[in-house]
């Protein structure tokens, strides 16, 4: 993520706490200020050094027309929400709230394991339509669309109930060493059968809440019995 450049009030601290490096010009001055630690300062001549170390932008990696190259999503014994957090191995530019949105709306848990190559695909398309939306949003200083998890997602201390925009509970876990917030109705964490393209919840607590099941076979008509005349 590129930090953001905030000017300060007049009666403002600065530098601010938690500052890491001062860059200082003959007319301005400007403090780099991290206080989770979560970033880094690289100083080259150039803006291509360094970045070649990073995965593709997810903005312009993921859709139905390139789902093929995101295989190190397919299969994966690592949580889904770790694997879009790393920057360097699959797509880069997905922070914490914006893996929130995405498995929020497609319906997959934080810690979801060994996803289908549909699941996958469908990620991929959700993807790109939250970050492009998000995008278009900021650039026009929009709000972002009312049915996101987003509006409700910072409320983790308030003493009162969080709900979705339609009145599903929201909690929170810790995933990827990160603040989650989930749908539990909707995001239920489910385990890979021996087909790979079905899941079964774990332990559903009613039919309602199954996303995704197994179909049951259906058993054989039983064939008409026929009676002898020794029966008649």
């Amino acid at each position: 993520m590129i930090p953001k450049l905030v000017e300060l009030k007049d009666d403002s601290e600065y530098p601010p706490p938690y500052t890491h490096l001062v860059l200082k010009t003959d007319l301005a001055e400007a403090s780099y200020s991290d206080p989770r630690k979560f970033g880094s300062v690289r100083l080259s001549t150039s803006l291509e050094d360094g970045f070649g170390e990073l995965a593709p932008d997810a903005l312009f990696l993921c859709g139905p027309t390139t789902a093929t190259t995101l295989d190190g999503l397919v299969g994966k014994q690592m949580g889904i929400k770790g694997l879009l957090l790393d920057q360097k191995r699959v797509m880069s530019g997905i922070g914490n709230w914006v893996a929130d949105e995405v498995l929020y709306q497609s319906r997959i848990h934080p810690d979801q394991t060994h996803l289908s190559r549909p699941q996958v695909e469908a990620l991929g398309t959700i993807i790109q339509f939250v970050l492009s939306t998000a995008v278009a949003c900021l650039d026009r200083n929009e709000e972002f669309p009312s049915d996101w998890l987003f509006h409700c997602r910072w409320g983790k201390r308030k003493k009162t109930a969080i709900q979705d925009p339609k009145g599903r509970a929201v909690t929170f876990l810790t995933s990827a060493s990160r603040t989650s917030a989930i749908v539990p109705s909707i995001q239920r964490k489910t385990a890979p059968t021996k087909n790979s393209a079905k899941m079964t919840p774990l332990n559903p607590k009613s039919q309602d809440e199954v996303v995704t099941a197994q179909k049951k076979k259906k058993r054989p008509a039983k064939e008409p019995s026929t009676l002898t005349n020794d029966e008649i």
